[in-house]
């Protein structure tokens, strides 16, 4: 079987929408790598890997996503992408070479499912991301994952709002988390979670369900609220979630960890949140990207 690969070499803040759209048509999967510093001095750039199947829709999906990253493109510039056939060996060996172990904090260990897992005391986190966007590799994912290891309770309720490939409720439950409710848009990305979820023998503890949060809202109607809430996804859906109530789905001495904007998007942020009454607990950088910590300010004793 071929596949057609879609390659693309993006600045790092475009990675994610770009592998996002992508993702809405390459069963294949969607892979992202960096591009080493010494290849392209002072940017930071991803390279975006994407698999078409070659079927008899080939033509339409091509066009498809030509269509899509065009108008992507109209809010910011991406350059054209690249097209190449490779045969199904070679894809499946291409998509793994991407991914590779990773050491997160000081008790994680992201592990490709199809790797041996070393004997090293590191929490596993076993992940084949498919079509979904969570590896670990994103700097935005990685900071998500340290504030969970320095603030999950043993038996946490957890709510993960835009959760891909599930690794961020993965890993609370390997860190102490009693149960995880995972949403996610996009129908088939839930399915990598839950396939995920059985691949880490966790699938009786995290629920997995397409959704954002209103659905989330109606889950929790009349229960307890989840004590963690992360939500790793692009500012416009952080500030519409934070004006609709995000702030009401959270108990009263919980922890909220936000995600997936860029430096420079700070500051609107942090306003809407202390305008819903969360307060800035911590935050923290890498490369271009922000998580911040927050709880609800002034919480009754």
């Amino acid at each position: 079987m071929k596949w057609l690969e879609i390659r693309l070499t993006v600045e790092e803040e475009l990675a994610e929408p770009v592998a996002e759209v992508l993702s809405r048509h390459a069963p294949g999967g969607v892979a992202l790598s960096p591009v080493q510093p010494v290849e392209a001095p002072g940017r930071h750039l991803i390279i975006i890997h994407a698999y078409l199947q070659a079927d008899e829709r080939i033509d339409d999906a091509r066009r498809e996503v030509e269509r899509d990253l065009w108008f992507l493109g109209r809010i910011r510039h991406l350059p054209e992408p690249e097209f190449s056939w490779v045969e199904d060996r070679d894809w499946e060996e291409a998509w793994k070479a991407h991914f590779k172990p990773l050491l997160v904090g000081s008790r994680l260990r992201i592990q490709p499912a199809w790797l041996p897992s070393p004997s090293d005391g590191r929490l596993p986190v076993f992940i084949d991301p498919g079509m979904a966007f969570g590896t670990g590799s994103h700097p935005s994912t990685q900071l998500c994952l340290e504030y969970l290891e320095e603030n999950v309770q043993p038996g946490d309720l957890m709510a993960d709002l835009g959760s891909g490939s599930g690794i961020l409720s993965i890993a609370a439950i390997r860190l102490g988390a009693g149960r995880c409710l995972a949403f996610d848009t996009d129908a088939s990305t839930v399915s990598v979670c839950e396939d995920n979820a059985q691949r880490n023998g966790v699938a009786g503890q995290l629920e997995a369900s397409v959704g954002s949060l209103p659905e989330l809202k109606a889950e929790l109607r009349g229960k307890a609220l989840p004590r963690l809430l992360v939500a790793n996804i692009f500012l416009s859906v952080l500030m519409g979630m934070l004006g609709d109530g995000l702030d009401q789905v959270l108990a009263q001495d919980g922890r909220l960890i936000l995600s997936g904007i860029l430096q420079p998007q700070m500051d609107e942020l942090l306003e809407q949140a202390a305008h819903f009454g969360l307060r800035t607990v911590d935050v923290r950088t890498r490369e271009d990207w922000v998580a911040f910590l927050m709880d609800i300010e002034n919480p009754p004793r």
